[in-house]
């Protein structure tokens, strides 16, 4: 995805796609129903256009990198939707749906056209998405600081009333999270006006549909925001313990390109409760200054290179397993962190994949003959019990078993930490 700065203007498409795009379009607005501000029905000829018109290679890489498989008709559907809603063009308070191109004061089609074509060529759009953090991440930077930037687009910062005015909306008050079939769309929690909350802020690039449900950034926005926090379990800035008692998290988004602020008008971002729930068990385990400067630092370091694509990836995986349910997948989870870092096959012919990452992870992180040694056996009877989840169907974890997850959660923290320190050398 793209970062912030680097947004709009992107998408060259020739002119004599964008007059065949026109008249497709055209032909897709004669056909739109409105009631009540909104797209009813009738949205086969949008449907159509990823049919009907063919991208150049280029252009069509980059919009289904970003939208989907079907970009057109997400797009210019989710443009007019959005437009009917935001520029109240159904003011005629009809009871039964009405050819959008009957209402009064609606702009031409060829007008309309041109505008959603032009907004069209100006992807990907840049934009904040603010997600508001539970108390107990509340250390994550000392209360004296406005913020802390991590790099790669992350902020953590404590809300303002400045803030608030330029994002309305990013703090809700409801109680409750609304569900919308299967997924959580996370509502702010309840505050009074004297209680600091703390904010993530993340700058990404690419595209938000309004209900941002159709969208590949959204998933990518989200396995952003998973990877970093999976950075803070590794470097030890967080650290977990019980479930938090139910709390309910917001997720707003707004279009910035241009450092224009473009009022969204988006559904909340659904997180999923899976993400709520493992991040309120994340807490801030030290209040040292030295030792929260150090996993700073090695999160602007992993976010700063461009050969960190590995740790945010297992950074990810850690988070993931952290929170959990199941453990026998939290478990599985911790291995595929290992494998991602570790388990190149590459002059490790004659090796089993179990072999590849004791030796690797001994030689790596192993601070004397004896650590390595330790290393080496831990290694051998988490690996059988891998084995075992996987080829006999192990039904459960033994306390044992449960035991020897948390060290496998360690070693992928002490692995990452390393792989960070290694994008310092000069050829890491």
């Amino acid at each position: 995805m793209q970062e912030m700065g680097g947004a709009g203007g992107l998408l060259k498409i020739s002119e004599t796609t964008k007059a065949k795009l026109a008249g497709n379009i055209r032909r897709a607005l004669a056909e739109v129903d409105v009631w009540s501000n909104c797209l009813v029905g009738n949205v086969s000829s949008f449907q159509a256009l990823d049919a009907n018109v063919k991208l150049d290679s280029d252009a069509f890489k980059l919009v289904t990198n970003i939208i989907s498989e079907d970009p057109l008709y997400i797009f210019f559907s989710d443009w007019i939707a959005r437009e009917i809603f935001e520029r109240d063009l159904d003011k005629s308070q009809s009871k039964v749906p009405v050819k959008l191109e009957l209402l009064p004061g609606v702009p031409s089609s060829e007008h309309l056209a041109e505008e959603m074509i032009r907004d069209f060529c100006q992807l990907p759009f840049s934009y904040k998405i603010f997600l508001s953090l539970p108390a107990p991440l509340s250390g994550l930077i000392h209360p004296e600081q406005t913020e802390t930037d991590y790099g790669g687009g992350i902020k953590i910062l404590w809300w303002s009333d400045k803030l608030e005015k330029s994002y309305p909306g990013v703090i809700k008050t409801t109680k409750e999270p609304k569900d919308q079939g299967s997924a959580k769309f996370l509502s702010g929690k309840e505050t009074d006006d004297k209680e600091r909350l703390m904010v993530l802020e993340l700058c990404v690039g690419g595209f938000l549909d309004r209900k941002n449900n159709r969208s590949i950034s959204v998933d990518l926005a989200l396995e952003k925001v998973k990877s970093f926090f999976g950075l803070c379990v590794a470097t030890g800035l967080c650290g977990w313990g019980s479930p938090a008692p139910r709390a309910s998290y917001f997720a707003a988004s707004y279009r910035v390109d241009n450092d224009l602020i473009i009022p969204n008008n988006t559904w909340p971002i659904p997180v999923g409760e899976d993400f709520a729930r493992t991040l309120s068990l994340l807490t801030v385990p030290t209040s040292d200054p030295d030792a929260l400067r150090r996993s700073h630092e090695r999160i602007r370091k992993a976010h700063g290179s461009s050969r960190s694509e590995r740790i945010m990836l297992a950074s990810k995986w850690l988070f993931d397993s952290v929170g959990g349910f199941d453990q026998l997948f939290a478990f599985l989870q911790c291995t595929i962190c290992l494998e991602i870092l570790l388990g190149e096959q590459k002059y490790a012919d004659n090796l089993s994949v179990g072999d590849i990452l004791s030796n690797r992870c001994a030689y790596m992180v192993g601070n004397n003959d004896e650590d390595r040694d330790h290393i080496l056996k831990d290694f051998r009877e988490i690996y059988a019990v891998r084995s075992e989840i996987v080829h006999r169907g192990k039904s459960r974890l033994s306390q044992q078993n449960k035991i020897q997850l948390q060290k496998l959660r360690n070693y992928c923290g002490r692995v990452i930490r390393k792989e960070i320190d290694f994008l310092a050398l000069p050829n890491g």
